[in-house]
């Protein structure tokens, strides 16, 4: 996990300020005839213009300097007791789950799969699993918002829970 932290983190974070970006508005002509609400969503337009750029500048140094609130809660997990070295036999099932096609896991990358068995071996059964994430590894293929049916039906059959 902290592997992938550090080899993802400049992609992932890139990805969501690209979706943070400024779009002017455009005015059509006629619109500009109705002066005063023409002229106070231009304002408004432009300070939102410049509060977005300021925030972006902040963000770009704190992201520079790990400080952004996800650098601060990970580092801090990665400073305590808490983290195990991943033996062979997590690697290699993982590795066997991904060559047989199992999810989760892309592009010839077994992180997914890796952490996902750790999970299955870590966790103690009858414990609910909380996933909160962006990977498109863990959701549905039907239905982006929710959790993998295969990897769902699996923790279930595993820890006798959701």
């Amino acid at each position: 996990m902290y592997n992938e932290f550090y080899r993802n983190r400049e992609s992932k974070i890139n990805d969501a300020l690209s979706k943070f970006k400024y779009q002017k508005i455009q005015f059509p002509n006629f619109i500009k005839s109705y002066e005063n609400e023409y002229f106070e969503i231009k304002k408004i337009s432009n300070e939102l213009e410049e509060k977005m750029k300021n925030i972006t500048e902040k963000v770009k140094l704190e992201i520079n300097n790990f400080k952004i609130p996800v650098d601060e809660i990970l580092l801090n997990f990665f400073d305590s007791d808490r983290i195990e070295v991943i033996d062979d036999y997590i690697i290699d099932k993982a590795i066997r789950r991904f060559d047989l096609g199992n999810p989760p896991g892309k592009d010839k990358s077994y992180g997914d799969a890796i952490n996902w068995v750790y999970l299955l071996k870590k966790i103690p059964v009858e414990n609910n699993l909380y996933f909160i994430s962006d990977d498109k590894d863990f959701a549905s293929l039907v239905d982006k918002n929710k959790f993998s049916v295969f990897l769902s039906n699996e923790w279930e059959k595993e820890k006798n829970k959701k």
